[in-house]
């Protein structure tokens, strides 16, 4: 439905023009190498892989000559908005973020600017000012505490689990919250959600 509206709305722009839309990698891949846009408009999560896969692919294919690429998606995990700049994103764009802002994103592309959504520069900006504990490491074990909290486990299953003494496994948690800066346990969760520490 998203994709559906988004190229009926390019469509509608008289400076834009589609010339093909496809919904697999596989897909992507066949018909990028023969139409070679300007701009590629690229999801993060796709039926049979992810856009990085077609980003990379992108970069290696055309050597310096490859379009431009812009996510439009709704991962606003920080791991995801890193790999997606990194690979040589134009732009990184919440799908939540309106028509307005991906024909903005668009066009400053082809002017040569990057552009960051509003929620996705947002969720940035609070990254950036969050205590330095919250940018800290954390550990295997940490990381497999905050994994039990966002299954929804309690300190006794955890404990149960990984063979910990609950005390050992509240220990761990006071630890997590104090690293992350986090206020609670669906706290916590956010902002594993946020960094990229556990799956969405």
């Amino acid at each position: 439905m998203f994709a559906d509206g988004l190229v009926e709305l390019i469509s509608s722009e008289a400076d834009f023009k589609i010339v093909g839309r496809s919904s697999t990698t596989v897909d992507a891949r066949r018909f990028l190498r023969d139409a070679h846009p300007d701009i590629v408009l690229l999801d993060v999560r796709l039926p049979d892989g992810d856009g990085y896969s077609i980003h990379e692919w992108l970069n290696e294919a055309f050597d310096g000559d490859q379009p431009q690429v812009l996510y439009v998606t709704a991962d606003d995990r920080l791991i995801s908005i890193d790999r997606a700049m990194s690979l040589g994103a134009m732009a990184y764009l919440d799908k939540t973020g309106g028509w307005e802002e991906v024909a903005h994103a668009i066009r400053r592309a082809v002017a040569g600017s990057k552009t960051l959504g509003t929620n996705i520069a947002a969720k940035l900006a609070e990254y950036s000012f969050a205590p330095e504990a919250d940018r800290r490491q954390l550990s295997v074990r940490e990381t497999e505490i905050l994994t039990g909290i966002s299954e929804g486990l309690t300190a006794k299953e955890m404990s149960s689990q990984m063979g910990l003494a609950l005390p050992t496994v509240r220990t761990y948690v006071v630890r997590l919250f104090k690293k992350l800066g986090a206020k609670d346990r669906a706290h916590a969760v956010s902002i594993g959600h946020v960094r990229g520490l556990i799956d969405s």
